[in-house]
């Protein structure tokens, strides 16, 4: 019962994403009734969107915090299933925490959480458990212990023994990544030019005995092929992936990409994984030199922490890098420490780093300025006689400035067109960054052909984050000449 002497905190996992505190503290007041003295609710969200991450804490007194575990844990809440333990200051051993496959399709949390009661020890205590239930009538079972001594004795009393008519496998429980790592022979390659399948066997060769290649069908008449390479054993597989992803096979122009195979589950389970932490651990790369390989950019973010995976990208027709790409940490700390870091310095290229955002919210983001603008726009300005003091010190937009309109480019190239003044006003540091980058780039890549990347690197940095001076230049036509001056400093250096 120390436990639940004075203040007590409860974690829950498995709310919905569309709950604030408010929600969550009035749905507990259904379920448990209006008596419960409850502190606070707090729901956990990510640094950077601002998201739910789909758990929090309940503060509440002794009484309260057991009320509401004894009520609602494990219970359903719209779709998701609440697991709720007792927060504890000290973090558990992973060694304690057991994964229990093969259970019969009939168990419940009651006869799961039953089974650890019949064991000699009387201070074997649960901290909490989770049922799963899998495809092939099945269930497995996680539960967690309090001292990795407990978790071995589960295991020799467990592992191999009948319960309810299925024989139990008992281990540690290995996280997805862990579990993702372990032996396999089979590579997936993708993004090289025509070659045949003995050509192809003796690019892996060297990475080790290849039990088979198998090129797939380019039914869609791309010019790239992908296929699936078996090796004989996993640290041949393994050296592959790390001696020719991001490389090109027989002197090809293109990259190829060299991942573990994965099956079309495997497949669905990853990019959903993918998309839960790619928002808070994954980093979106500007302005890249133009010959980055992928050992230099890992080697750059490595300084960082540990580093999931560095991605350039390629343009599909010319194969030249568009002077973007991706890095992705294991750690958020480690994203962050990257994030902030002064050192910018990339191959002599002043990179740029912010936090990667998916297509769907940069739309959503790109869409609230829209509106904002719009209103700005078609807001009325009052009349001198009727204004106030305060009315006096807000600044209007300028009409004159909404649409500027640009001088002709030499040789007749369309210019770029610059951003209405009401619009850059709404726009945050990033989105300014990331619209001029993209204007300049495109103009750059559709005009001048060479160089993009470092083109339109070297004119953001020059205007030193000056986003209305930038503008200002755009507006007048003279973005051209600073374009020719940037050629002309790439030339005079051999680039």
């Amino acid at each position: 019962m120390s436990l639940l002497a004075g203040h007590v905190a409860l974690h829950v996992s498995g709310i919905p994403k569309d709950f604030d505190e408010k929600r969550m503290l009035e749905w507990l007041s259904e379920q448990c009734g209006n008596d419960l003295s409850i502190d606070s609710v707090k729901i956990c969200r990510d640094a950077s969107t601002r998201r739910s991450r789909g758990s929090g804490y309940i503060n509440a007194n002794p009484e309260s915090a057991q009320k509401i575990k004894m009520k609602l844990n494990h219970k359903k809440l719209e779709d998701n299933e609440l697991n709720i333990t007792f927060k504890r200051h000290a973090p558990l051993s992973k060694e304690a925490n057991l994964c229990f496959n093969n259970l019969n399709v009939s168990t419940t949390y009651e006869s799961f959480e039953k089974m650890f009661s019949s064991m000699d020890d009387s201070n074997v205590n649960v901290v909490s458990t989770k049922l799963r239930e899998i495809p092939n009538k099945k269930k497995v079972g996680y539960a967690q212990f309090e001292t990795e001594d407990i978790a071995k004795e589960v295991i020799k009393k467990f592992d191999g023994a009948i319960y309810a008519g299925s024989t139990l496998k008992v281990d540690v429980f290995a996280d997805y990544e862990t579990r993702m790592s372990r032996s396999f022979t089979q590579v997936y390659v993708n993004n090289f030019k025509q070659i045949s399948e003995d050509d192809l066997k003796k690019n892996f060769e060297k990475n080790g005995k290849v039990a088979s290649a198998f090129i797939y069908p380019n039914n869609g008449g791309r010019e790239t092929y992908a296929a699936c390479i078996s090796f004989e054993n996993h640290d041949s597989a393994v050296k592959a992936i790390k001696e020719l992803n991001g490389h090109s096979l027989d002197g090809q122009s293109s990259i190829v990409l060299v991942t573990r195979f994965l099956n079309k589950k495997q497949r669905k389970q990853n990019a959903k994984r993918t998309a839960e932490h790619k928002t808070e651990n994954n980093l979106f790369v500007r302005q890249l030199p133009d010959d980055l390989t992928y050992e230099e950019m890992r080697a750059f973010f490595a300084k960082f922490g540990e580093i999931d995976s560095v991605r350039i990208m390629y343009d599909d027709k010319t194969h030249q890098s568009k002077g973007y790409g991706y890095c992705s940490f294991k750690k958020y700390e480690d994203t962050q420490k990257a994030k902030n870091t002064n050192d910018l310095n990339l191959k002599g290229a002043i990179i740029s780093i912010t936090s990667f955002i998916p297509q769907a919210q940069r739309g959503a983001r790109r869409e609230t300025v829209f509106l904002k603008t719009q209103r700005a726009a078609t807001t009325h300005r009052p009349t001198r006689k009727g204004k106030t003091d305060k009315q006096k010190n807000v600044k209007q937009p300028s009409h004159h400035n909404v649409q500027p309109t640009a001088a002709a480019a030499p040789q007749n190239r369309p210019t770029i067109e610059a951003i209405p003044q009401a619009e850059l006003d709404n726009m945050d540091e990033d989105d300014k960054h990331e619209t001029f980058g993209e204007k300049i780039y495109e103009y750059v890549s559709a005009n001048y052909k060479e160089n993009p990347g470092k083109i339109t690197g070297m004119i953001l940095e020059s205007f030193k984050k000056d986003y209305a001076a930038l503008n200002n230049v755009i507006a007048n036509g003279k973005i051209v000449d600073k374009i020719n001056e940037a050629i002309e400093v790439l030339k005079k250096h051999g680039n």
